[in-house]
């Protein structure tokens, strides 16, 4: 079932075998290359460092809460040694900038959906300011448009959605009269 980020963040995570709430979620770290959640930073209510969880320890999302078995589920950032470069350097979708494949700005992702079997972002929600930064567009990305992420982790590069046509020679269009 696909979730919007922006509910997912701020979710209270709720312990089966504790029994209660341990923390909220603070940050949704993706892996740059398949747009997969690599694990979510958790801000615990008792400890000034965060905690990181990992998604396949994920029982249950829920619409007011997320649901795992304990707290013992929660990593500290000594404990993930192989995912030391995400929390060194974390790709985070949300405020990433967006760019066609031609260098056309097309806007900052303000929010992806995922879905919750897999934790891959589906799509990608834009929103792009006008000349007057008054008023705001908005661009739904699929997630198959995206070319590349650039080395910097904070640019985005989309498929062009325009169609090159040929030229006709002038030989082929009506005469004017």
């Amino acid at each position: 079932m696909p979730h919007l980020a922006s509910h997912i963040i701020q979710l209270p995570v709720f312990s089966v075998q504790d029994g209660g709430i341990l923390g909220r979620v603070q940050k949704l770290i993706v892996n740059p290359d398949d747009f997969k959640i690599v694990m979510l930073q958790v801000h615990l209510q008792t400890k000034f460092r965060p905690r990181y969880l990992l998604p396949h320890d994920i029982k249950l999302v829920d619409n007011n809460k997320l649901i795992i078995e304990s707290a013992n589920d929660l990593a500290e950032d000594e404990d993930l040694v192989r995912l030391k470069p995400y929390i060194k350097q974390p790709f985070l979708l949300c405020g990433a900038n967006v760019v066609t494949q031609s260098s056309k700005k097309l806007g900052r992702v303000n929010d992806f959906s995922l879905s919750t079997n897999d934790f891959t972002a589906t799509k990608l929600y834009l929103k792009s300011r006008s000349i007057w930064q008054f008023f705001y567009a908005s661009h739904i990305i699929d997630r198959n448009m995206v070319v590349d992420v650039k080395d910097d982790n904070k640019t985005i590069v989309v498929k062009d959605s325009t169609i090159k046509l040929q030229k006709t020679s002038p030989s082929v269009l009506p005469a004017k009269s």
